[in-house]
């Protein structure tokens, strides 16, 4: 096409839809307001093309533009994960709102296994528990990182709260019907080894799956087997002491860890790099990632760590 295509805030749905395909299969672009984002839902719901939303910059707050592109979507290979993520509170004294969260994943592992089923998990957003980083010799070597998970005994009693919820959801009539037997996960030696990659595993876990979908008696019996027993998840969550410690013994993290050197003024005892990311006492050297987070924050850390870097990387473009 000789140009962009460009649309109105005036234009209808009904009639942007195909001119915007039509657009794109020709390999151009489409310009649009981003107020009239129908034009993503509709190409969104229509097979023909593909499309991605980008802002383009140096343009004024009153004239605000998107631009679709076509065959922009990622490869299929990456497409591998659908995840959906429910927040909620705990409610419970002293803690903070939104600080539980629901992790559904329509996967749990990398091989053929894994895309049989599903995983629901209580996921702990603002814990009060604190791990800690260490040197084991004054010679550069492997750190000693513990996390100290559940150390607080408000953390413990919060993800049980969310087990409990999360047994209330897959035990509903509703959703049980969509599912085979709701099991606990323990993170077993037997499960670790058939999780890393190789031909062996992807064909063991390959095998399981073909079981898994012609016999549902055998299935619960295999699962039970690679994640060391079968509890009955109605008595579980019934007896306070029993899923504490099935808390405690599989409780892991979510690869979102910060703070070890945490932002603060001199006056903190605890701080470790200045408001320019300057670590105290050591001229010369600056720490701009997670790291320097003063809090957990309640979320995933991908976006604060690039809004850190990027004010990080001001400082020191500035000389601040």
């Amino acid at each position: 096409m000789d140009g962009p295509l460009h649309l109105d805030a005036t234009d209808e749905l009904d009639g942007v839809v195909d001119p915007i395909v039509e657009a794109l299969l020709d390999g151009g672009v489409v310009l649009l307001p981003t107020d009239t984002l129908y034009g993503i839902a509709a190409l969104a719901s229509d097979e023909r093309a593909t499309a991605q939303l980008f802002e383009l910059k140096g343009r004024t707050a009153a004239t605000p533009i998107a631009v679709l592109c076509a065959h922009a979507r990622q490869a299929a290979s990456l497409l591998t994960l659908q995840v959906t993520g429910l927040r909620l509170s705990s409610g419970m004294p002293g803690c903070p709102p939104t600080d539980l969260y629901f992790n559904l994943q329509s996967k749990s592992s990398w091989n053929d296994l894994g895309a049989e089923i599903a995983n629901l998990g209580p996921v702990l957003w603002k814990p009060f528990s604190r791990g800690r980083v260490a040197l084991l010799s004054p010679d550069a070597g492997q750190p000693l990182v513990e996390f100290n998970f559940l150390a607080d005994e408000r953390d413990l009693r919060r993800m049980m709260i969310g087990f409990r919820r999360v047994v209330d959801i897959v035990t509903f009539p509703a959703v049980r019907a969509l599912m085979g037997k709701p099991f606990p996960v323990r993170f077993t030696d037997r499960l670790r080894r058939l999780n890393q990659r190789s031909r062996a595993n992807a064909l063991k876990a390959s095998l399981v799956a073909r079981v898994l979908q012609v016999s549902p008696v055998l299935s619960d019996w295999i699962l039970a087997h690679l994640t060391g027993g079968a509890d009955d998840l109605a008595s579980l969550v019934a007896d306070d002491e029993r899923l504490a410690e099935h808390v405690r013994a599989n409780v892991a993290g979510t690869f979102h860890v910060c703070g070890t050197c945490r932002m603060g003024s001199p006056e903190d005892p605890e701080a470790v790099v200045d408001a320019s990311g300057r670590v105290y006492g050591i001229e010369g050297l600056r720490v701009a990632d997670a790291s320097v987070m003063p809090a957990v924050p309640r979320g995933n850390t991908n976006i604060p760590t690039l809004m850190v870097a990027e004010k990080l990387s001001a400082a020191i473009i500035q000389g601040a």
